[in-house]
């Protein structure tokens, strides 16, 4: 999955950047922006398996 690096890496920025400046918001932000990452890998790859399934049956 080429590319689906970046929103985990984008998120651990925000994180890390909330952390730094100890801004709990923008911390936050980062964490929900992680989840939404996390969310996002799982669909893409229940999609990539559900349409490998539908081509080999």
């Amino acid at each position: 999955m080429p590319g689906s690096g970046w929103f985990p890496a984008i998120a651990l920025f925000i994180v890390g950047v909330g952390l730094v400046d100890r801004d709990g918001v923008v911390a936050v932000l980062g964490l929900a922006f992680g989840a939404f990452a996390v969310l996002l890998t799982v669909v893409i790859v229940l999609s990539l398996a559900g349409g490998a399934e539908a081509m080999m049956g």
